[in-house]
């Protein structure tokens, strides 16, 4: 039925199921060719309202562009995070991490994914299923490297080797002969801290 007349004419249909089932009639291609222009359309008019991410996040997905439904997704979950809108947040880091699968590309993108799971931890922490947590940290930790220790003797290991590390790079070499950090390498290390915590 008609819902708004020329020169923005629109229509609607008058219940769910009849748009569902006209949805279904559609193949494939067709469909992710209208969810492209869709999507399109949306980033020109609303691609910086952050109310309208998810929207975005979900039909660039159908339109099949993960990278950016992950982007969308990704944004989408730090507004929910921002607001508190824990269970949102969720949802957004694990559709994004569901998308994002095989393995990382570069460390930008291991950093990427870790981030996600460090805030997925962070999300799960919030309503309470410490479990959930752990496993996405864990998993943050792993990408980037650095898995966390199996007891206490792996975990002894490891705080003897960095306090040793520390101590002999920072105290007794010479400030020229001291490794410098890339901005990746410090963000990398920003990452793992966090997740740590």
């Amino acid at each position: 039925v008609p819902e708004r007349p020329e020169p923005d004419l629109a229509y609607s249909f008058k219940h769910i199921v009849l748009q569902q089932a006209a949805y279904e009639l559609l193949a494939f291609a067709q469909r992710r060719v209208l969810h492209r222009a869709i999507a399109q359309w949306y980033e020109v008019d609303y691609g910086q309202d952050p109310r309208q991410y998810l929207l975005l996040a979900h039909h660039w997905r159908w339109a099949e562009d993960p990278a950016r439904a992950m982007d969308y997704l990704e944004k989408a979950g730090q507004v929910a995070m921002q607001q508190g809108a824990v269970k949102e947040a969720i949802y957004c880091f694990e559709q994004a991490a569901s998308l994002d699968t095989g393995p990382a590309r570069d460390a930008a993108h291991a950093l990427r994914r870790a981030r996600w799971r460090r805030q997925l931890g962070q999300a799960w922490s919030e309503v309470g299923r410490h479990d959930a947590a752990m496993t996405w940290l864990c998993e943050g930790l792993a990408l980037l490297g650095e898995p966390l220790p199996r007891g206490n003797f792996g975990f002894g290991v490891r705080l003897l080797t960095a306090t040793t590390r520390l101590l002999v790079v920072w105290n007794l070499l010479p400030r020229a002969l001291r490794p410098r950090l890339t901005e990746a390498k410090r963000q990398r290390l920003a990452e793992v801290a966090h997740l740590f915590g």
